[in-house]
């Protein structure tokens, strides 16, 4: 809905019908959750004038939205018929949801990126398909409207934050797009002034006031003109933080300077009780708020006159209407209102607020477990932790918790981390269910490269769980810890191999029934036979963690089996044309987008010679990422990105996209991959004649390990290349004999064959040209086999 129509199912696009089908389903989605008559529907479809044959034609088009989009979708209700879909299976319900919970923080960095998060999901204008339909142009002018006010709430969070020098350009670009709006203007001249440019700022502000008096006959409101004055005579209060400055922001503000900020204290101070029991109710929801909510919150006494209140602080300028609401019109408005409240007063207030929306349609449970959260806080400002603030804490992190399990699940892993770690620390240390919201922030955190961390939490459980008989839940920290082992350089303890662990845990946890931790014990025995060579073994092994893996909800393990599987088809002998297919198949595993799956048909489709398509896959793998915000998976994109490169006979590429997969490592604190995209950057350096800085390359690393065993061939091809390249043959060839005694023993095909044209290279060099066509034909024959047209063709150089 933030854009053009873009409809998924299982993570594949979904065609709908156009004509009066599509019109349908755009008013049903419009309305999702709401049932309409068949008499209804007619009208709208046919402009008021429905034919006698109107309904037929509606039941024909039902019946075809239906075919496209899976019949749980679309339902006949109360003699019509309606769209059932949750506020997060749409892109408008995630951006309202997200709006909402930066809107309620009180923490501006949190506010920013949250906001930023939610902006960053629009493609476009919104229901741009829709754009001239009449039923659509109140969702649209709403949807715009929120859009445009998630944008200036992050440029004043950012602002808040030191950021102006940055957001000029951002801003200057709004106000020719929208003049009309009041705040960017304001937010313009800000920016400009603590960036050392007031000329410029009172020239922004002449500009507004030219262009209001122009196309409207009006001049700028009060906020505009307080700041023009407050420019020209240098007001200490605009200065504000720099980007040294503290995480928190700075407490400068577009209007109040800190004169006003007295006055704004004294005001609040001064009002009447019943003015400020309202104001205090209003601080509690949040910066933005509705009057049913404060409604909700108020004494019987004051609920008759929360209107006329709110009024009356609207005209002190406390509060200002908004939509079918009202806000504070600066953050320092709220924080000024919100700390005005009585700690002992404001708990309660935030459990009731908690309680009401959890009575609402749609409740956001990251919302409803945050009002819990500062319910707690606020007491535990007045005294120890009792029964009454354990209560608390422990409803606040079931929601929280609950909101980051369905995040994680959604590869959302910025906000899984978030949530999952504020609610186990709500919990008390030897609640269980702390260790399990430990545990499953881990995962989250470690795909963020908050490696560390991850480390620190697992062992706490480790430890914890020991001590409390937990089994399951320490063998799952433990394959946890293990995975970390042997993906990063976080100062891990060496404990035991990974795969030692993983067989360990599940004789562990098979009594237990734990899918879950079964599911990643088998993905570890599984890396552990692929490190060895032995694909078949970790097909079967991939195959056990799948069995565990369906008896749980979607999420991201099925992720991990779906790329084994693509890894099997594209390294193994499977022919390229039947792997293709294979993965295609594979690319909505349990109803998700399965970005290893990309990565892999990106693989397979440049061994086709279609490099074309390879990138159109590898394009389609980093939008899944980004979308997801994480950073691993970067590395493993970096390296196909470079080996696609590298069979396109483009090493320039290929090396600009491995230096960026190892920088992205060592931002992340040093990773697994980084040995794959550096034995990549070496090779692309080898083929642009710069032998002395491959072999910088190639000697900073170790060459692969004793478990990795595929590693050490390609490393020891690598060097076999870089010697050939100095025209040491007998090195180069005892190299590649090397790689290839090793490759032989795999059911890699790929690898066994590249070391076979490695070697086949390096006899030719030595002179030995009936042993180099013998392991040219080698190579020939398991490219040709594998389909791999790419490389088939190099083998042409050796056997003519």
């Amino acid at each position: 809905m933030l854009g053009p129509l873009v409809v998924e199912r299982s993570g594949e696009p979904v065609a709908i019908p156009g004509g009066r089908a599509r019109k349908l389903f755009g008013f049903l989605l419009i309305h999702a959750g709401s049932a309409h008559s068949v008499e209804m529907l007619t009208d709208l479809l046919w402009d008021g004038h429905p034919p006698r044959t109107a309904s037929t034609a509606l039941h024909g088009y039902v019946s075809r939205l239906r075919k496209a989009l899976g019949g749980e979708v679309l339902h006949t209700a109360a003699g019509g018929y309606q769209l059932a879909l949750e506020p997060e299976q749409t892109d408008s319900g995630r951006f309202v949801a997200l709006t909402g919970v930066a809107q309620a923080s009180p923490d501006e960095l949190r506010r920013s990126a949250l906001l930023r998060q939610a902006l960053a999901m629009w493609r476009g204008p919104a229901l741009d398909t829709y754009r001239f339909e009449h039923f659509a142009q109140a969702e649209i002018a709403a949807l715009e409207e929120r859009r445009l006010c998630a944008v200036e709430e992050a440029i004043e969070a950012d602002l808040n934050l030191g950021r102006h020098g940055a957001l000029v350009p951002e801003l200057q670009r709004l106000v020719r797009r929208h003049p009309q709006r009041e705040r960017f203007w304001a937010q313009l001249m800000l920016a400009l002034y603590r960036a050392g440019r007031q000329v410029d700022a009172l020239a922004a502000y002449r500009r507004a006031r030219s262009w209001m008096a122009e196309e409207l006959g009006i001049e700028p409101g009060p906020q505009l003109r307080w700041l023009e004055q407050a420019v020209l005579r240098q007001d200490a209060g605009l200065v504000g933080e720099s980007p040294a400055g503290s995480a928190g922001g700075g407490e400068a503000a577009a209007d109040p300077g800190s004169a006003e900020l007295a006055l704004l204290s004294r005001r609040i101070r001064g009002l009447a009780p019943d003015e400020w029991a309202v104001l205090e109710c209003a601080a509690v929801v949040g910066r933005q708020f509705t009057t049913a909510a404060v409604r909700a919150l108020v004494s019987e006494q004051a609920y008759p006159n929360v209107v006329s209140q709110l009024r009356s602080l609207s005209a002190r300028r406390l509060v200002r209407p908004m939509g079918d609401g009202y806000e504070f019109p600066h953050p320092l408005f709220h924080q000024a209102a919100y700390a005005a409240s009585d700690p002992a007063a404001r708990a309660p207030l935030h459990e009731a607020h908690a309680h009401w929306l959890a009575a609402q349609a749609n409740p956001v449970g990251e919302l409803i477990g945050y009002h819990f959260e500062q319910a707690r806080a606020s007491l535990l400002t007045l005294r120890s932790p009792d029964a009454r603030t354990r209560r608390l804490g422990s409803l606040a992190a079931v929601h929280l918790g609950d909101a980051g399990t369905r995040a994680f699940r959604r590869a959302d892993m910025a906000s899984a981390a978030d949530l999952l770690t504020r609610a186990a620390k709500l919990l008390e240390p030897e609640e269980p269910q702390r260790l399990a919201w430990q545990l499953a922030a881990a995962r989250p955190l470690r795909t963020l490269g908050r490696t560390a961390e991850a480390v620190s939490v697992l062992l706490e459980v480790i430890d914890r769980a020991a001590r409390a008989g937990d089994v399951r839940s320490e063998w799952r920290a433990r394959l946890e810890l293990a995975f970390l082992r042997v993906t990063a350089s976080a100062g891990v303890h060496p404990e035991q191999d990974a795969v030692v662990v993983a067989e360990k845990a599940i004789s562990a946890l098979e009594p237990l029934g734990d899918d879950e931790g079964l599911a990643l014990a088998w993905t570890f025995v599984a890396d552990g036979h692929a490190q060895q060579g032995r694909l078949a073994g970790a097909a079967t092994a991939y195959e056990n963690a799948a069995r565990h893996a369906l008896r749980l909800p979607a999420g991201p393990y099925d992720g991990i089996v779906a790329e084994g599987f693509a890894i099997v088809l594209t390294e193994g002998p499977t022919p390229v044309a039947e792997a293709i297919a294979e993965c295609e198949r594979l690319l909505g595993y349990r109803d998700h987008p399965q970005l290893g799956v990309m990565r892999a048909l990106g693989v397979l489709y440049a061994m086709a010679g279609d490099t074309a398509a390879a990138r159109r896959w590898l394009g389609a793998a980093q939008t899944e990422i980004n979308r997801r915000g994480v950073k691993r998976p970067l590395l493993f994109l970096a390296h196909d990105q470079a080996r696609v490169a590298m069979m396109a006979g483009d090493p320039a590429e290929a090396e600009r996209h491995a230096r960026q997969g190892l920088t992205t490592g060592a931002q992340l604190g040093g990773d697994e991959a980084d040995e794959l995209n550096a034995m990549m950057l070496a090779l692309a350096l080898s083929r642009q004649d710069r032998p002395s800085e491959a072999e910088a390359v190639a000697s900073g690393h170790s060459g692969g390990s004793a478990q990795d065993i595929v590693r050490a061939a390609g490393w020891d091809m690598v060097r076999s290349e870089l010697r050939a390249s100095r025209q040491a043959w007998a090195e180069a060839r005892e190299l590649a004999a090397k790689a290839y005694s090793v490759a032989a023993r795999t059911d890699f095909a790929g690898v066994r064959a590249d070391a076979a044209l490695t070697l086949a290279r390096a006899c030719h060099g030595a002179g030995d040209l009936p042993a180099a066509a013998s392991y040219a034909r080698i190579a020939r024959d398991l490219f040709a086999a594998k389909g791999n047209v790419v490389m088939l063709r190099s083998t042409r150089t050796i056997l003519g």
